[in-house]
C-alpha cells in the first residue's frame, strides 16, 4: 500500500529510517565524496523511497510517472538504470 510522501515518512519505524538514510547516503561516500554519478544517487533514491513504503516493489511505469512526475521515456532509462546497478552492487537492494 503506497502512502503519501509525508505520511509514509511519519509512520516508518526508527530502525526503517536509518535504513532508508544509510542506503540514500551511501554514494556519497563510495568510493569517496563526490565522486558517485547521478544514476547512482536516483538508484538509492528510489531503493529509499521502496523502504518507505511511497513506492510498491516492483514499482509499475505508471506508479513511477505519476509518483515521480517522470516521462514515459525516463522512467524506461531509470528502470534499466535501476537493474543494472542493483546487480552490480550489494549495497542497493533489489529494485524490480
Amino acid at each position: 500500500m503506497n502512502l503519501s510522501f509525508n505520511a509514509a515518512i511519519a509512520q516508518l519505524p526508527v530502525e526503517s529510517a536509518r535504513e532508508a538514510l544509510r542506503i540514500l547516503l551511501a554514494p556519497h561516500f563510495n568510493p569517496v565524496f563526490g565522486a558517485a554519478k547521478t544514476v547512482e544517487h536516483e538508484v538509492t533514491a528510489f531503493s529509499a523511497l521502496q523502504l518507505l513504503g511511497f513506492l510498491n516493489t516492483p514499482a509499475e511505469p505508471f506508479e513511477l510517472i505519476t509518483k515521480l512526475r517522470v516521462a514515459a521515456a525516463q522512467v524506461r532509462v531509470n528502470t534499466f538504470d535501476f537493474a543494472t546497478c542493483s546487480t552490480k552492487t550489494d549495497e542497493t537492494p533489489s529494485l524490480l
